[in-house]
């Protein structure tokens, strides 16, 4: 019986890709205060609000009061993440905003409305992908961040993609040979 070289080639090469790319798929987490997890690919810094009055009635969630005091969500090198939606509550005025960045590039500027003393939820859909985001008050208010959802997008390993290329060129010059012969 003759074997296809050729297919059990791009065959294997197609399991080692598929394995390679399967260990750097997008994980979705929720970045809340209490406690603050270590999430990889991801540095959060924020000020916690021990106080209680949360959104949703939580036990902690992250104070925003002036430029002092906000959260931050930093990608590592290479990650990057997309904002899903987050929860927040306006204690006493205040002048919310979210700001987006992509590879250190301000992209966008969400300003936060809603009712004192109401859990308000943002949610529009995956953002494009970020590598930091910075929620603050630009008033003089007190607002309360509660749970922050978020997907984390790993950045792909460099032998997966040199795999990719190689299959790539031995899939043309299978076709070319097969052509030949044909």
């Amino acid at each position: 019986k003759k074997v296809d070289f050729m297919r059990l080639f791009l065959f294997v090469q197609g399991a080692l890709l598929a394995f390679a790319m399967g260990a750097t798929q997008a994980s979705a987490v929720t970045v809340e205060p209490d406690p603050v997890t270590a999430i990889a690919g991801l540095t959060v810094v924020g000020h916690e609000n021990p106080n209680g009055n949360c959104p949703s009635g939580v036990g902690k969630c992250w104070l925003l009061t002036g430029t002092s005091k906000q959260l931050t969500l930093t990608a590592a090198t290479g990650y990057s993440f997309q904002l899903s939606s987050f929860e927040y509550l306006f204690t006493s005025g205040g002048n919310p905003e979210l700001e987006l960045f992509y590879n250190g590039s301000a992209t966008s500027a969400i300003s936060l409305t809603g009712n004192n003393g109401v859990t308000n939820i943002w949610s529009a859909g995956p953002s494009p992908a970020l590598t930091s985001l910075v929620f603050k008050d630009t008033g003089n208010g007190n607002v309360r961040l509660g749970s922050v959802d978020i997907t984390v997008i790993p950045p792909i390993p460099l032998p997966a993609a040199g795999l990719g290329l190689i299959g790539a060129v031995a899939m043309l010059l299978g076709f070319k040979a097969r052509r030949r012969t044909a």
